[in-house]
């Protein structure tokens, strides 16, 4: 972890701004990316754009916010599905916004967080989670000074650094 770390909640306007910052057209250096799996989708056009040095540059922001949804408080298991990614851990919506959610989807599949959203056998769209992004807290959960101190900082280990 850096030591400049500035911990951003789950917030709908910082992830718009990282977003915004990140899309980027065909012509310069980029990631494409899709949300939803080929197998969800069916015009091409759907592909989104992202500069990976955006990505590099706020790697562990993203991971923090992802850290902070309810699914990734539950590590024994490996998927969440769409719907799951708009709750964080309390249990309440951090955002009602489709557009807000697969913007922080497309943020997560750039930065390796989560991978593209499929069907899966059971008719649900899923995605797999990367098991090493750790459950994060609110800062303004009672626990979080303590765990930010003695956890996160001592054990969040930088995706590209």
């Amino acid at each position: 972890m850096s030591y400049d770390f500035d911990p951003i909640d789950l917030d709908e306007q910082f992830i718009d701004e990282i977003y915004e910052k990140a899309l980027t057209d065909e012509r310069h250096v980029n990631h494409p990316i899709q949300v939803l799996g080929a197998d969800l989708v069916k015009r091409p056009s759907e592909l989104v754009h992202i500069n990976p040095n955006v990505i590099f540059d706020y790697s562990e922001y993203i991971d923090y916010m992802f850290g902070q949804l309810i699914r990734f408080h539950d590590r024994s298991v490996h998927f969440m599905s769409f719907n799951e990614g708009f709750v964080d851990y309390f249990g309440g919506y951090w955002t009602k916004d489709i557009d807000s959610a697969l913007r922080l989807y497309a943020l997560g599949i750039a930065n390796g967080t989560i991978g593209p959203f499929i069907m899966a056998n059971n008719g649900l769209i899923v995605t797999q989670k990367d098991s090493f992004v750790m459950p994060t807290y609110n800062t303004e959960d009672p626990r979080f000074p303590d765990w930010f101190e003695n956890v996160y900082k001592k054990q969040y280990k930088p995706r590209y650094k």
